[in-house]
């Protein structure tokens, strides 16, 4: 038993996104875009769960520093996807590295 956070949003609040092209899209956002908020979220489920309660971080992780951050936030676990498909499968042992 655990908990997958957060893997997409259909926010586009100018307080989460700098970028007005991404605010003017439809549709839900992931990749890099939704790092923030899902740091946020990982963070404040760490908070409020025992530790023996497995996180999954989803969401923005594209590079070693945003896996870092992740794992600071609180995950147990990462899971990839946009940054798997823009960066692609030597992501994986980059953020492995990364992570040791």
């Amino acid at each position: 038993d655990g908990l997958v956070l957060t893997n997409t949003t259909r926010d586009r609040s100018m307080e989460l996104h700098s970028d007005e092209s991404i605010v003017a899209e439809a549709g839900g956002l992931s990749g890099p875009p939704l790092l923030a908020k899902s740091l946020a979220m990982v963070t404040w489920f760490r908070e409020q769960c025992p530790i023996d309660i497995p996180i999954v971080g989803v969401g923005g992780v594209s590079h070693e520093k945003d896996a870092r951050a992740m794992v600071a936030a609180g995950a147990s676990l990462i899971e990839i996807y946009t940054g798997l498909i823009y960066e692609g499968p030597t992501l994986v042992k980059r953020l492995v590295r990364a992570l040791r």
